[in-house]
C-alpha cells in the first residue's frame, strides 16, 4: 500500500495512494497505515485528522490476491499475520488521540466499508458508496465492522449490508452510516479545520468519551476530564473573556 500523507495548518490528511489496485490492502499496507495513524495521533501539531483516497475507489478491500496467498500458510498466518495487521491497524484508528474524517468519493468495499465507517464523521461523495462484500466469500467482518456499522446504522444499515446491496450516498445518509455531499474530500478538509480551531484538549477527550459505551464508566471519565478543565488557568481565561464581552 502506498500512503502520502500532508499537513495543512493543524490538520493531517492520510490518503491512500494506490489507485491502480483500487487501493486494496494488504497485511504490509494495514501496517503501513497503523504507522501513520500513531504517527498523527504522536503528534501534538495534528488536532484532526482526514482519511482520503486516490482514484476511483476509496478502498476495495482486503488485497484478495495476497491473502490468498498467505491463507495456505494455516490458522497461524491468519492470526499471526494477515489479522494481526488488519486489527492493529482498526485498533490504531480506535486510540486516535484527535478526530478522524473519512471522506469516501469512491466505493468502500469490505475493508474499506470498515475503515471508512471507523471515523469520527464520515462523509459520502456523490460517487462514493458502501458494501461488505464478507457474506458472499463465507467471511465474517473480522476488522471490527459489524460493530461499526450497529454503531453508525443499526440492524437496518447492518443487514442491508449483510445482503450485499451496495448502498449508495443517498441511502447511506438515510441510515445514519455517513453525510452525504457533492465531493468528500472537500467537506472533510472543511470540517476538519473547523475542528482543529477548538481547544485540542476537549477535542480529543470528547472524542474519548463518544466511544465508551458503558454508562457509568462514562459519566466517571466525563467528571475527571471536566474537573481538570474547570480548574485549569485555561478555562478561566476563556470564561473571562466571555463574561467581559458580555458586560461590555
Amino acid at each position: 500500500m502506498v500512503l502520502r500523507s500532508e499537513q495543512q495548518g493543524g490538520v493531517r490528511e492520510i490518503v491512500l495512494a494506490q489507485p491502480e489496485v483500487h487501493n486494496a490492502i494488504g497485511p504490509d499496507g494495514a501496517r503501513a497505515i497503523r504507522l501513520a495513524i500513531e504517527a498523527a495521533s504522536a503528534d501534538p501539531e495534528v488536532l484532526a485528522v482526514v482519511l482520503s483516497a486516490e482514484g476511483k475507489s476509496f478502498c476495495a478491500g482486503g488485497n484478495l490476491r495476497q491473502i490468498v496467498e498467505m491463507v495456505a500458510g494455516g490458522e497461524h498466518a491468519v492470526t499471526d499475520r494477515i489479522y494481526a495487521e488488519f486489527q492493529g491497524m482498526m485498533r490504531a484508528i480506535e486510540a486516535l488521540r484527535p478526530p478522524l474524517i473519512c471522506a469516501v468519493d469512491g466505493p468502500a468495499i469490505g475493508l474499506g466499508c470498515d475503515i471508512a465507517l471507523a471515523g469520527d464523521l464520515t462523509f459520502v461523495g456523490e460517487k462514493g458508496s458502501f458494501a461488505q462484500g464478507w457474506a458472499a466469500l463465507g467471511l465474517v467482518p473480522a476488522p471490527g465492522g459489524t460493530r461499526l456499522i450497529m454503531r453508525r446504522g443499526g440492524t437496518r444499515a447492518l443487514w442491508r449490508l449483510m445482503s450485499e446491496r451496495r448502498i449508495g450516498s443517498a441511502e447511506a445518509e438515510r441510515l445514519g452510516l455517513a453525510q452525504a455531499v457533492d465531493h468528500a474530500r472537500t467537506a472533510a478538509m472543511q470540517a476538519a479545520t473547523a475542528i482543529a480551531a477548538l481547544p485540542p484538549e476537549a477535542v480529543a477527550a470528547t472524542r474519548r468519551l463518544s466511544r465508551i459505551e458503558g454508562f457509568d464508566e462514562h459519566l466517571a471519565t466525563a467528571l475527571e476530564y471536566q474537573t481538570g478543565f474547570l480548574t485549569s488557568p485555561a478555562f478561566a481565561a476563556r470564561a473571562d473573556a466571555i463574561l467581559n464581552r458580555k458586560a461590555g
